[in-house]
């Protein structure tokens, strides 16, 4: 499932209409209606009845939606929160427990400053 998918479900879902949701998307009906077909195909289900009335739902439509949504919302978040300044003083603190087995902990550690230049390694006073 991909987020292209989800968001071609949500703009049909919200419209029941292919071509007002193809145009919402900035696409052509046809291939909507394809990248539609194939999400049902992938999924296994039929998430709209396309009737002569027009397009409807499913019960498993429906039940897609929301979820949908809140995924499309998190990926919108997420994309935000990257695309935003991230404080320079931004810190990852790591507690490890005297008793606690490391084994290759601290080559991992290791490993992950080598990759991260900009990671400063502090420890605790």
């Amino acid at each position: 499932m991909e987020l292209r998918q989800l968001r071609d479900f949500v703009a049909l879902a919200e419209e029941l209409h292919y071509a007002r949701a193809a145009a919402r998307l900035g696409i052509d009906q046809s291939p909507l209606s394809r990248r539609i077909k194939e999400f049902e195909r992938g999924l296994g289900v039929l998430l709209f009845a396309r009737t002569s009335r027009g397009t409807q739902f499913t019960p498993r439509g429906e039940f897609l939606l929301p979820g949908a949504r809140a995924i499309l919302g998190a990926a919108d978040q997420v994309q935000q929160l990257l695309q935003s300044k991230v404080p320079t003083t931004a810190a990852i603190r790591i507690a490890i427990c005297d008793d606690a087995p490391v084994g290759n902990l601290y080559a991992t550690f290791g490993r992950f400053q080598q990759s991260n230049a900009e990671t400063a390694t502090q420890r605790p006073p």
